[in-house]
């Protein structure tokens, strides 16, 4: 298969589809800039999922004054790497009072959105139920479609959606405020511990469909990208198993699939046998 990919990779690009355009508010790229007014310390870029990403340590974040409705149909998509078990991911909510706006929290693994209009009493609040691996990239879609009920909104983890728990669907009124969007902070206590990449707001919901071609072109459009002798294992797992489901054969995929099946029986085997410490007298 290696020849077979190197020869597919010449002409990738144009098979794999763009990232969503739609109503597109915004896109950050964090490539060694990022739109809006910079505070704290000094931003940080490094490799990321598309060439560069941004390195947060909660001492620094941007505010972006554009305009973004969050009463309205909205999505926002972003990849990132989290290093800690509590960090504000990103938010476009009051500070005190009423705590109107939206927001994204990072907790063990699991999100939490919040969509506000009077914090606790006229409010979505849910949190993703399966946690995420931490310093791991993944891909993060919220999408709402403006309907004011927690039924309405999709959280979506690497191109898939996932179940959530809801602790709050009583949100009636307007969650509009005049806070800026801050990336990288909820506020002046919770700030970002990790790294983002390639964050996308639209002004409209996006379906199930989109989400995963929206992951795959993304993720697969940063490994073609990277010489094939930098990429890490686990990338060019990736490229291989997409790649022999999308163009080979029958009687390839049949084989690849029983040897991820026989690798993952010999994982679980692996960690079902006890380790015991031994001293040894000298």
């Amino acid at each position: 298969l290696q020849q077979q990919i190197a020869d597919w990779e010449k002409t990738a690009q144009a098979e794999l589809k763009p990232s969503p355009a739609g109503r597109l508010v915004a896109h950050f790229p964090f490539e060694g800039q990022i739109e809006g007014r910079h505070l704290g310390t000094s931003l940080v870029f490094q490799g990321g999922i598309l060439s560069q990403s941004s390195k947060f340590d909660a001492t620094q974040h941007v505010e972006w004054a554009g305009d973004f409705d969050t009463d309205a149909p909205w999505t926002l998509g972003l990849w990132l790497s989290a290093d800690t078990s509590l960090a504000g991911v990103l938010s476009k909510i009051e500070p005190e009072g009423r705590r109107r706006g939206l927001e994204v929290i990072w907790q063990k693994g699991r999100f939490q959105i919040n969509l506000v209009s009077q914090w606790g009493t006229d409010a979505i609040e849910l949190v993703t139920q399966e946690p995420a691996t931490g310093k791991k990239w993944h891909h993060l879609v919220v999408s709402h479609n403006g309907t004011r009920r927690a039924a309405g909104m999709q959280v979506f983890i690497d191109g898939q959606p996932v179940a959530v728990k809801v602790m709050n669907d009583s949100l009636r009124d307007s969650t509009q405020c005049a806070e800026p969007l801050r990336i990288g902070r909820r506020d002046a206590g919770l700030g970002f511990y990790g790294q983002l990449d390639e964050l996308r707001l639209l002004q409209q919901p996006v379906a199930a469909a989109e989400v995963q071609s929206w992951f795959w072109s993304e993720r697969l459009r940063g490994i073609v990208a990277t010489p094939a002798a930098r990429r890490p294992a686990a990338d060019k797992i990736l490229l291989q198993d997409w790649y022999v489901e999308h163009h080979a054969d029958a009687p390839t995929r049949a084989a690849h699939h029983h040897l991820n099946e026989a690798r993952a029986a010999e994982a679980t085997l692996r960690e079902s046998i006890p380790t015991t410490l031994v001293m040894q007298e000298l």
